[in-house]
């Protein structure tokens, strides 16, 4: 079972009525690989770095909107963590796909987007589009000169969808040692990193306690970004 994003360590904040939670129903293999979002606003924002951005956003509360692929999607929480790690006040305008947000931008019905690397980069040498920063806490090699957003002034911000395996729990430790082997064979093959590569991705092999360890840190840092917006799947 493969399970992958920021949303599942935050279903059990977004919907109420789920039956099963995360902690308790399932066992850590080892974390796959985590793909940053670049923070990009329309052509015609003011603003170069991400410090111009909340230095408007802040001058002009409640006036930029920013487009995401649905309410509890990735991409809304991470915008929301920007809100929540800056204190701006930015317009939650939701699509129905990552595609169709990163259209929104490019048409200016949105101002601001926070988005996977494949949907942006694309875009950029068109001029439609401005790239403001990285959201993970290193900067990527495939736009290495474009600063992470902690390093433009939002300290400890750090915001990537992840990708990792997943068993029921209750699995034997001897059956989830077996999978996690193969699968460290197979995310170490020059193939599969370059494949990953190609979509903006960094591969990472962990063992189960170090999986456990980061899902549970991520579970935290969500419920705090969920319950600060109010944040509902629909």
């Amino acid at each position: 079972m493969t399970l992958a994003c920021i949303t599942l360590d935050s279903y059990n904040g977004i919907y109420k009525n789920l039956d099963f939670d995360v902690k308790r129903d399932f066992a850590g293999v080892t974390l796959i690989g985590r793909q940053p979002s670049i923070l990009a606003v329309h052509a015609s924002v003011p603003a170069a770095t991400v410090k111009e951005l909340i230095t408007l956003a802040r001058a002009q509360p409640g006036k930029l909107a920013y487009a995401s692929a649905g309410s509890g999607s990735a991409t809304h929480l991470g915008a929301e963590l920007f809100k929540y790690s800056t204190g701006v006040d930015l317009i939650h305008v939701p699509y129905k796909s990552a595609g169709l947000a990163t259209s929104a931008l490019l048409s200016g019905e949105a101002q601001v987007v926070l988005t996977n690397m494949a949907s942006v980069m694309p875009h950029l040498k068109s001029g439609r589009i401005k790239a403001l920063g990285i959201s993970e806490s290193k900067r990527s090699a495939l736009a290495p000169t474009l600063p992470t957003v902690a390093e433009s002034g939002v300290e400890g911000f750090e915001y990537s969808t992840w990708y990792a395996m997943l068993v029921p729990a209750g699995t034997p430790k001897a059956i989830i040692q077996h999978i996690g082997s193969d699968l460290a064979a197979l995310i170490r093959h020059s193939k599969t990193h370059d494949r990953f590569v190609s979509l903006g991705m960094e591969t990472y092999v962990t063992t189960p306690a170090e999986l456990d360890a980061y899902l549970y840190s991520e579970i935290a840092k969500w419920d705090k970004v969920i319950r600060a917006a109010g944040v509902r799947a629909e």
